[in-house]
Formats: C-alpha cells, structure tokens, sequence
C-alpha cells in the first residue's frame, strides 16, 4: 500500500500544475446467488447452494495529453471466506486485495499509442476477447497494446507474454494457463450504425514439464 499511496500523491500532484484531469472512481457491487443446476446438473439430495459475493474497486486515473496512467485495486470475496477470524468474529485475509489495472499509456504520434502493462482488451460482441464484466473477478492482460486510428480506420496490436516467477534456468508455466495470448484487430467505419472488423487471436500452451512444446490455438473471422 506504501507504493500505492506514493503513485497516489504523485499523480494528484500532477493534475494540479498540468493540464491533466485526474479522476477517482469507486465500485461495489454485491451479487446473492442461488445455484442448483450451474455447471452441473444436480442429482437426488443435492442442496441448492446460496450464498453472496461482493466486488470492490477503486479506479484511479491520471489523463495528460500525451501520457496517461490507469490503476484498478479490487477485493472480491465471499461473504464469510476470510481464513483469519476466530470464535468471536473475522479478522480478514492473509491475501485479499489485487490489481485489476495497472497501465501506462504513451502517445507516439497523430494517430498511434502503445499501452503497457495490466489492461483489459475487449473487442465487438466480446465473444473473443472481453473484459467478462459480469464474472465478479473481470479478466486483464500483462501484455503491450500497441493502436493506429486514423479517420474511420483503427488498428489494435496486443501481445503478452506470461511466466509463474523469475526463473533462473528455463521456462516451463502451468500447462492450463495461457503462455501467450497475441492478437490483432482491424475496423473500418461506415457510418455510425455500420461496421466492418476483422479479428485473428493466437493463444499458446505449454506441454506439462516441456517448455520447448507450445499447443497453439487460432481463431480469425470477420464481424
């Protein structure tokens, strides 16, 4: 939190000496559920399950003409999950708080930018790549974003790279997790109701305990 804080104070200084806005936002969302078939189907004495999750975030955002920086701190839990508490009440979590976002933003030209760091990407009817807001927890990428839009034409470049530690020798990752996720997406405008798009995601997967053996999936169509 000492880090946060830090970036916190930096940025709200900023704001006030340049022409940048900078802007706090909060969420909480609570959700109740009642489960008895999600996933699986239930059999005979089967309980329904019943319980409620909640989401807090807090968004901060700094904005300046040619830079900009995104932090995104979030809480999910369920209501009563904590692992530490006693007989009298709950005392919290070993670990419960995690970045969301975390993102700086850099202007390279008229018309391009490139955005580092953890970001959400979602695309058109989000069925290839989206932010799957309606899950408590959301989905973003450690990756680089690198984006062309002139007039009625955008290109997007995404590229990540993903690894469980700092290795000294090899790179072996847990085989049903994403080694690589890179995409690109191409738009053109025809009006304000009509659009023609163009999408081609690379996903790669590591054999397990073979680093050198990618499983690679590709998905490409137009929207």
């Amino acid at each position: 939190m000492r880090d946060t804080t830090f970036v916190f104070f930096i940025l709200l200084f900023l704001s006030s000496t340049l022409k940048a806005q900078f802007s706090i936002d909060a969420q909480l969302r609570p959700r109740t559920e009642l489960r008895h078939g999600y996933k699986q189907l239930p059999i005979e004495n089967d309980e329904a399950a019943f319980f409620i999750s909640q989401r807090s975030r807090l968004n901060l955002q700094y904005v300046q003409e040619k830079y900009r920086m995104g932090f995104s701190i979030q809480d999910v839990r369920v209501w009563g999950d904590e692992d530490l508490y006693s007989s009298t009440g709950v005392k919290g979590n070993n670990s419960s708080l995690d970045l969301y976002q975390a993102w700086l933003w850099l202007k390279l030209g008229t018309n391009s930018f490139v955005k580092i760091g953890r970001q959400p990407w979602s695309y058109d009817n989000q069925r290839l790549l989206s932010g799957r807001n309606w899950g408590q927890h959301g989905l973003a990428y450690d990756g680089v974003l690198f984006g062309y839009q002139k007039d009625n034409f955008k290109f997007d470049l995404g590229v990540s790279l993903n690894n469980d530690t700092k290795n000294i020798f090899g790179n072996e990752y847990t085989p049903d997790k994403m080694k690589f996720l890179d995409f690109i997406y191409l738009k053109q405008n025809f009006s304000n109701q009509s659009y023609l798009s163009f999408s081609g995601v690379l996903s790669g997967y590591q054999k397990e305990e073979e680093s050198k053996t990618v499983y690679v999936l590709a998905t490409f169509g137009p929207y």
